[in-house]
């Protein structure tokens, strides 16, 4: 599979200066995305996920100042590279747009060898930026997110969820008997069945869920713009998946799930927090347990 084309997303009013820019760029074979508003800009960094933004000061309508600011408030976009590129070339310029978000600033004219240069040390501060965020927010055997990362998350997609008035749920998973495969078969095995697990819950959700190693055999799905009734037939699904999956190959023992589910609804006044949505998933995976292999909602 060919490697994705690193995206440069130029943000800039002025035709002249975005094919200049193109010019500069096109020896490193970056898709070069443009955008000749500051409102035209936000929309295509939040959906294409630039690797790095090249954004002009001076437009109509919002400036780079407040488009960087922004960028900076949302998580999709926060940790984008944004590098200024300006005519304004006063310091109190340059102090400004470093103090607004901006983690450089070019000023016009500029020579085409020094825009490449800092857009490639843009990439490569960027590249490793990612790979230690990438080491902090996961958990080492499953590759899931971790509890941290989880929680921070979750804190986030509440807000949200309040904000834009929609529900927001959260499936508590726990595998039954896991100690029963761990004891027979040690946890060389064990540790196996949750990595296989792991791809299962991969396989089972949406790009937007966030799904996490929450502890031991403990997982938990967060389900964004999902009510109770979705959340259940995401269960439902996981749960048929991990009951038909042939885990570790020759594993005799069963290994089935059970499903907490919850859900918070801001249009029906619900002011839980996060702790408290987690809580009730995890009232509700409680009566599940006692089943096995069962699905159960608080």
């Amino acid at each position: 599979m060919a490697a994705r084309k690193k995206k440069v997303l130029v943000i800039d009013d002025i035709d002249d200066d975005i094919r200049i820019i193109e010019k500069g760029l096109k020896p490193f074979d970056y898709e070069v995305l443009k955008a000749k508003t500051g409102e035209e800009g936000l929309k295509i960094a939040k959906v294409e996920q630039p690797d790095v933004i090249l954004l002009d000061i001076m437009m109509p309508g919002m400036d780079g100042y407040k488009v960087c600011e922004e960028l900076r408030s949302d998580y999709a976009t926060r940790d984008i590279p944004i590098l200024f590129v300006s005519a304004k070339v006063e310091t109190s310029d340059i102090i400004e747009g470093f103090q607004r978000g901006g983690d450089d600033y070019i000023t016009k004219p500029f020579s085409l060898q020094e825009l490449a240069a800092r857009v490639n040390a843009a990439m490569r501060i960027k590249e490793r930026q990612d790979n230690l965020k990438m080491m902090s927010i996961t958990d080492e055997l499953t590759g899931l997110y971790n509890r941290r990362y989880l929680n921070e998350r979750l804190t986030e997609e509440i807000e949200r969820a309040r904000r834009y008035k929609y529900p927001i749920s959260c499936l508590m998973l726990d595998l039954d008997h896991f100690k029963d495969v761990n004891d027979t078969y040690g946890h060389q095995v064990g540790d196996l069945v949750l990595e296989e697990f792991a791809r299962i819950l991969k396989n089972s959700t949406r790009v937007v869920d966030i799904v996490a190693r929450y502890g031991g055999e403990e997982f938990l799905i967060v389900l964004p713009m999902t009510n109770l009734k979705g959340a259940q037939t995401l269960a439902e699904r996981v749960r048929r998946n991990v009951e038909l999956y042939r885990f570790a190959k020759d594993l005799s023992l069963p290994v089935t799930v059970s499903i907490g589910c919850a859900q918070l609804d801001p249009t029906r006044g619900d002011e839980m927090d996060a702790e408290s949505l987690i809580k009730l998933a995890d009232k509700a995976l409680y009566e599940a347990k006692k089943k096995r292999n069962a699905i159960a909602c608080a």
